[in-house]
């Protein structure tokens, strides 16, 4: 028996009609009844279809654009569109939301362990050889950077694009939607953390021969090896990220 008159409920607290309105709308996107390019019937339907003002389903519509899954088109051939955010997009809500909540580089990493030992594991099990030609190709861009006697900011740029990207590549050889996804929000993290990074020789070095040692064990077999050559690589990496801020 509760010997306390501690409230065991909180009070409660009614939801805006534009949340629950644009609920009713993302499940019907969700459920696929409204498709990709497909119009959403017109705000004076809407509003008469929920029994509310349009100003209330205009609120909703805005609140399902900013999650990126409709687009407001104006003018005579315009009203809401269904469009299914991109990658960029959504890693970029997260990390937003994220970084707001004052997530750590030590957060970053640790996540990082987790999911790409994951990874390596699946690419071991589902790549194919379109996916083997696009990390070797990868490793060797970097490589042809790596060797050049200076560093130019040019290069220092697109170098910076082919270390993320190889990451991207190797979730995209998982063949796994969300690992992909979850992947992208972590590459989003680390364009915005690399963005003035100047790196030098011995830290290209060092990350083309981790892309290197990763990407064999993946070709071998040796899926642990990978995993823990994947953990080395990124553990050591992890002063370059601190260094940055």
């Amino acid at each position: 028996m509760r010997d306390s008159f501690d409230p065991l409920f909180s009070e409660y607290k009614p939801r805006r009609a534009s949340d629950d309105i644009a609920d009713e709308i993302k499940k019907a996107i969700l459920s696929g009844k409204i498709q990709k390019g497909d119009r959403l019937p017109p705000e004076r339907l809407l509003a008469t279809q929920f029994n509310v003002s349009r100003l209330t389903v205009r609120e909703a519509l805005r609140l399902l654009e900013t999650k990126g899954l409709i687009y407001i088109k104006k003018g005579s051939t315009g009203g809401a569109f269904l469009q299914a955010a991109s990658q960029e997009q959504v890693a970029s809500i997260v990390i937003d939301k994220l970084q707001l909540d004052g997530i750590t580089i030590n957060h970053i990493m640790e996540t990082r362990v987790v999911l790409e030992r994951g990874i390596v594991r699946c690419v071991a099990e589902n790549a194919n050889n379109n996916d083997i030609v696009l990390l070797e190709n990868n490793i060797e861009k970097c490589m042809i950077v790596k060797d050049k006697e200076e560093i130019s900011l040019d290069q220092s740029e697109i170098y910076r694009s082919l270390i993320l990207e190889f990451h991207q590549i190797l979730a995209e050889a998982t063949h796994v939607p969300p690992l992909i996804m979850f992947n992208r929000t972590i590459i989003e993290w680390g364009e915005r953390k690399l963005r003035h990074w100047l790196p030098t020789k011995d830290e290209i070095k060092f990350l083309c021969k981790s892309h290197w040692e990763i990407l064999e064990c993946i070709q071998k077999g040796d899926t642990i090896k990978g995993q823990d050559v994947m953990e080395q690589h990124i553990r050591q990496a992890m002063p370059l990220f601190e260094k940055l801020g």
